[in-house]
């Protein structure tokens, strides 16, 4: 299979208006839907990793005052 690389205009100017719109429009959902996974991923790493750094912080407290005190 062979990539074609076209000119953003190239790639609507065969369509009709309201083709060339619904196309668009498509690749703007399909866009906006990736970017609310990614953001939801590192939003989710985020959260993990600061529970992480929590546990770690809870682990070196114990470590230095191995009595409680």
């Amino acid at each position: 299979m062979r990539i074609v690389k076209m000119s953003y205009v190239g790639a609507f100017i065969d369509q009709r208006p309201k083709s060339a719109l619904d196309t668009l429009s498509s690749r703007l959902r399909r866009a906006k839907h990736l970017n609310d996974e990614l953001a939801d991923y590192f939003r989710e790493r985020a959260n993990i990793e600061e529970a992480y750094a929590r546990q770690l912080t809870k682990l070196s407290a114990k470590k230095n005052n191995p009595h409680g005190r």
